[in-house]
């Protein structure tokens, strides 16, 4: 009895000492158990947990299993594998254990002993990492969703700038699959050389954190993509960066835009600039916005100290003062006016400007301001004046010329009449002489009219220097027609005859008329000696 004594005290102490829960029922009533199952189990000792039935302590969806065990470990009287079950506390609570159970005769009675391992905080781990893993897989699966469906470009590169992540979307931006960018430099992608370094610089001054950067990439096509990127350093768990990631949006469209009008906005300026007009344009307020280089020139002012100014800021308060009541006549009426007035230059001179002002409207149609072009018509008043005073003197010509013809023949009638007398009163001394003087005087008197005639017609005298030798023989053929057959023609020029300066055609005229009036003093032929 002693050492039966002993032998259970020892059972028992091992019992009490394991981590395991043990308990022993018989007709389905707990009737032992160590300290642990009743600890495990939420009671307070082993006698709380000594007379409680089996079933109350398992989960309800055990209970027809347990039955079926029970019952076979009673008859059988084999050990049964071990499985898994769900106990209740006290508390309600769940606890998960690993279990065994074998046929136990205890104090003479078919009894079942039973030993479960507490897993339920192995469990609970398990499922907290499969839950894990699985909103892991959910998020990566949400993320890459995400990053499929954005119509921004996510990228992520390493150190170097190889890319290790491209999403979808950069077949359409790029013509890339993502599956072809992985492993590429970013840096081939740009299309300027220095692109990249230039990338580079723009992300260390940023710190790190580079937004709405605009770069030229390349097409797989070939074609140039202007793309906008907000990229940041991709870093690890430690801290440690590991390359570099953002998105890259296309914006061609928009930088196609902003150079077309970069574009016409420098045409504008150039044209603004070139033009030989003074243009400037003002606001509502009358501030000056614009001014162009020859507004500069012209008024002595640089641009710097015109825009941001009024009229009266700048010119004497008389001319001020018409030039705001313009303005404000434009405005008030939205109509183009132009007026012409004398305005003194810089350099103090005055000239004769056509100020042309017009209504400035913006995008909407709406007037925003005034603008104004003003054109030196100086130089053509003064033509028109010089034409209108050449017109003057050219009636005055005609006029001339008609008195010159009427008195020329006016004179060729008394010539003509002198000479006449002269054949009849042949051998008087003193008829002819005062004849002769008649005739001298006509001859002063035909002279004036040619003069005169020559003024009528405006012969302008445009002398140069002439070799009559060449003029001469070049003449010949011309004067041979001219002359006729029964007039033969002898030239004679010595070689080192100066050169002579005259108008060449007054010169050609002369030896013409001289020739033809040599050929009718020679009405039945002769030779004519120049």
């Amino acid at each position: 009895e002693v050492e039966l004594r002993e032998r259970e005290e020892r059972r028992t102490t091992r019992a009490d000492l394991s981590q395991d829960l043990i308990w022993i029922f018989t007709d389905g009533v707990i009737v032992d158990c160590n300290d642990y199952a009743a600890h495990a189990l939420g009671m307070e000792s082993q006698e709380e947990l000594v007379g409680t039935s089996v079933l109350s302590l398992l989960h309800p969806d055990y209970h027809e299993m347990a039955r079926l065990r029970f019952a076979q470990l009673l008859e059988q009287g084999v050990q049964t594998p071990s499985r898994e079950i769900r106990l209740i506390r006290a508390d309600g609570t769940v606890l998960i254990a690993e279990t065994k159970a074998c046929p136990y005769s205890y104090r003479g009675k078919p009894s079942i002993l039973a030993i479960a391992r507490d897993i339920t905080e192995r469990k609970n781990s398990e499922r907290a990492l499969l839950e894990s893993e699985q909103a892991v897989r959910a998020s990566e699966a949400l993320y890459r969703n995400i990053l499929d469906n954005m119509v921004d470009t996510f990228f992520r590169t390493d150190k170097e700038g190889s890319i290790v992540m491209a999403s979808a979307s950069v077949d359409e931006l790029l013509g890339y699959s993502s599956e072809e960018l992985i492993g590429r430099n970013l840096g081939d992608l740009y299309a300027e050389p220095d692109g990249r370094d230039t990338y580079i610089q723009a992300f260390k001054e940023s710190g790190g954190n580079i937004r709405g950067y605009e770069i030229a990439v390349r097409h797989k096509d070939g074609h140039i993509v202007w793309v906008s990127t907000n990229s940041r350093a991709w870093m690890g768990v430690n801290g440690e960066v590991l390359g570099i990631e953002g998105t890259a949006r296309d914006t061609t469209l928009r930088k196609q835009a902003e150079m077309a009008f970069q574009e016409s906005e420098e045409r504008f300026r150039g044209i603004i600039e070139n033009s030989p007009a003074a243009i400037f344009l003002k606001d509502l307020e009358g501030r000056f916005q614009l001014v162009n280089s020859k507004f500069e020139e012209w008024y002595g002012v640089s641009a710097a100290e015109v825009i941001g100014k009024t009229s009266h800021d700048i010119y004497p308060k008389e001319f001020a003062d018409l030039y705001v009541g313009q303005d404000q006549k434009v405005i008030a009426a939205d109509f183009t006016c132009e007026r012409e007035r004398d305005i003194p230059f810089a350099d103090d001179t005055l000239h004769t400007i056509i100020i042309t002002k017009f209504p400035v409207r913006d995008g909407t149609g709406k007037v925003v301001g005034v603008g104004t072009i003003n054109t030196d018509v100086t130089a053509q008043r003064e033509a028109q004046e010089r034409l209108r005073q050449s017109q003057k003197m050219e009636a005055v010509g005609q006029l001339t010329g008609g008195i010159a013809h009427d008195f020329n023949n006016l004179l060729a009638v008394i010539m003509g009449n002198l000479e006449l007398i002269g054949d009849h009163v042949e051998g008087n001394g003193a008829v002819n002489e005062i004849i002769e003087r008649g005739l001298k005087a006509s001859e002063r008197g035909a002279t004036l009219t040619q003069r005169l005639l020559s003024f009528s017609r405006k012969q302008a005298l445009l002398p140069t220097p002439i070799d009559l030798n060449k003029l001469i023989l070049d003449m010949l053929d011309m004067l041979s027609r001219s002359l006729g057959e029964t007039i033969e023609i002898h030239c004679e020029g010595p070689p080192d005859l100066w050169q002579c300066r005259a108008d060449q055609s007054q010169l050609e005229n002369a030896i013409l008329n001289m020739s033809i009036n040599s050929r009718d003093a020679m009405p039945d032929g002769g030779v004519l000696m120049i």
